[in-house]
């Protein structure tokens, strides 16, 4: 009997020094994603693949790809904010499977998506062996009203262009002056784009804000002139209205996408350097995301 118990009391022993170790483990791993987050804000190129193993992978890009790519981006980027939310670690054998939400913020572009993470061991470090990003906008929200779904149909909504009729205020001004030729609205099939056509090349900011009323956020900064009207009702599945406005003192144009409620959406952009058009495309997010596939910040 007393052996019985002893054998009994050593497997409660090693069992709360199992779940004692798991803790710290996650702890650990915690504590990695953070200073991983902090390296990447810094953009010191170093310290933020010392984070990472030498057999790292992501898509076709090993170690020295994503090196080379990150290199790039801190260039390019200059100041970033990163903030992790919803972190999730599941540590077992060695190994970390990581989830969390990251909100990306740069000069260039905002995002959100779900970062995907495997971690493991080794002396004592815990170092990144591979990650995956998806574009993840929550915008659910409870259903306040319907929206026919838009089919198949296609159409082009202008909302605004330059007066063609003004030469020397608007079509004649200077190359380094900022122009907005247009704003389009096309709806096809389940996708909902907004085309902003520029007279050179520029980056716009972007952003969504959550709530009562979702909408997107444009930002085109150093505007020299814009003629679109303030407020276009557009009706579509996604978007409900464009609204525009020129701040004259600080020359920044801001386009608002106003967004139908009670749905999570997809967002993506792109830029079309032959014609400096910038699109924005929203579509309605499904559950199964793993067929997406963005590189947006990552």
């Amino acid at each position: 009997m007393r052996l019985s118990l002893f054998v009994l009391l050593i497997g409660i022993a090693l069992t709360g020094l199992a779940e004692a170790r798991s803790l710290s483990d996650i702890e650990a791993v915690r504590t990695t994603i953070s200073a991983w987050a902090k390296a990447w804000e810094s953009r010191n190129i170093d310290n933020y693949m010392s984070f990472y193993s030498p057999a790292f992978k992501s898509g076709e890009l090993d170690f020295q790809g994503w090196r080379e790519k990150k290199t790039t981006l801190f260039q390019s980027s200059g100041p970033v904010s990163l903030k992790i939310t919803d972190l999730w670690v599941f540590v077992e054998e060695g190994g970390a499977e990581v989830r969390f939400i990251q909100h990306y913020g740069s000069r260039y572009r905002s995002d959100v998506g779900e970062k995907t993470m495997f971690l493991a061991r080794s002396n004592g470090t815990w170092n990144i062996f591979w990650e995956e990003w998806k574009p993840l906008i929550n915008l659910a929200l409870p259903i306040k009203e319907t929206v026919n779904a838009a089919g198949s149909r296609r159409s082009v909504h202008e909302i605004g262009k330059i007066d063609e009729d003004l030469p020397g205020k608007v079509k004649d001004l200077p190359a380094q002056k900022l122009t907005v030729r247009r704003i389009e609205f096309q709806v096809e099939k389940e996708r909902e784009n907004v085309f902003i056509e520029l007279n050179r090349f520029t980056i716009p900011a972007f952003f969504t804000l959550e709530g009562e009323r979702p909408r997107i956020v444009i930002d085109i900064r150093n505007v020299a002139s814009w003629k679109g009207r303030y407020k276009v009702p557009i009706h579509g599945q996604h978007i409900k209205q464009i609204r525009s406005y020129l701040h004259r003192d600080s020359k920044k144009l801001r386009i608002v996408l106003d967004l139908t409620t009670g749905k999570d959406y997809m967002i993506s952009q792109r830029y079309d350097m032959t014609g400096n058009i910038y699109t924005v495309s929203v579509t309605e997010a499904k559950k199964d995301l793993s067929s997406v596939k963005h590189s947006n910040s990552e």
